[in-house]
């Protein structure tokens, strides 16, 4: 084939997209590539016999690097269908791609947009969270830099996905709007023991997470919320750390304030009963610096400030100066 011809339907078919999203209906495709320079120094404890040590990589060991497929489909009167398959990749080492966000639902001017599938939490998105954070997903985004922001292995925190979920967002009334999260799901299959899901069990059913924010104008909001993780038959009978398990419960409340190119923001949480496994606190390589499961690196550090069981408080402050664009 004459190769103008393929550089012309190349062109056309990535030209689809853009034409199809200023109508009603739209597929588009979205993405970002990325690739930094990491070290991070290890401090072994003095019970350790090994030595103290750098790690030094080039690559996406923080997992900014994604593509994916959002797509509307009007269905009349102010509804419309949406959707969500996004993917991960890591630039550096070629490792394969990860699942994100993958989601269908239902979206309205009026009453909001529901999500079914594979979602962020409030605690990430909406409320607080990776919001908050100038450095995520780089190599020193504070969810993986000893527990500046909560952030469980269960997807209810700054890191993960939630999966079995339905999430709903509200429209703005007034400067209010609110986030929803339910995880319903009771059943052997679900419980990351058995190498499926990161929420709930068998006997831990009722999982959910409530986030509220009321914003004054464009320039500052408020923001609060409320997270809880049932603990499932086998966590409720494992014992750590002087305590069984028993079900996961967060508060929090923060607030940001933007005046022209400075912004400030901070945020509190409440945890008790922590839980590890499925779901929960727990040290992984997921959220720190150089992990992402890339063999060789064992930088693993915990999620949050918490052990097993206990019980704490996490503080998170910024402040933030931007520089043009």
């Amino acid at each position: 084939m004459n190769k103008k011809l393929i550089a012309l339907a190349v062109a056309g078919a990535l030209g689809v997209p853009m034409v199809a999203s200023a109508d009603a209906s739209s597929v588009t495709i979205f993405g970002r590539v990325g690739a930094e320079f990491g070290s991070t120094k290890i401090d072994r404890p003095a019970t350790d016999t090994g030595t103290n040590y750098r790690q030094e990589t080039i690559g996406d060991n923080t997992g900014i690097s994604r593509y994916g497929l959002d797509i509307k489909e009007d269905l009349g009167n102010g509804l419309s269908a949406i959707a969500r398959i996004e993917n991960e990749f890591r630039t550096g080492n070629g490792t394969s791609q990860q699942a994100r966000e993958q989601w269908v639902g239902l979206s309205s001017k009026s009453w909001g947009s529901a999500k079914f599938g594979r979602v962020h939490a409030p605690f990430k998105d909406f409320a607080g969270g990776t919001t908050l954070d100038p450095f995520n997903t780089t190599n020193i985004q504070a969810r993986g830099s000893g527990g500046a922001l909560y952030a469980p292995a269960n997807g209810y925190g700054a890191a993960g996905f939630v999966d079995h979920a339905i999430r709903y967002d509200s429209p703005s009334f007034g400067g209010f709007s609110a986030a929803v999260l339910l995880s319903p799901v009771d059943a052997t299959q679900t419980d990351s023991a058995n190498g499926q899901g990161n929420v709930a069990g068998k006997g831990g059913s009722s999982n959910y997470q409530i986030g509220l924010k009321y914003k004054f104008g464009t320039s500052g909001e408020i923001f609060g919320g409320y997270s809880n993780d049932d603990a499932n038959d086998a966590q409720k009978l494992a014992s750590a750390n002087g305590r069984f398990g028993d079900d996961e419960e967060v508060w929090r409340i923060g607030a940001s304030w933007t005046f022209g190119d400075f912004k400030i923001a901070g945020q509190y949480d409440n945890i008790e009963n922590a839980l590890a496994g499925n779901g929960g606190v727990s040290c992984s390589n997921g959220a720190s610096a150089l992990g992402r499961s890339d063999g060789g690196i064992s930088t693993g550090q915990c999620n949050s400030s918490l052990n097993t069981n206990g019980d704490g408080d996490i503080w998170f402050l910024t402040a933030q100066y931007k520089l043009g664009k």
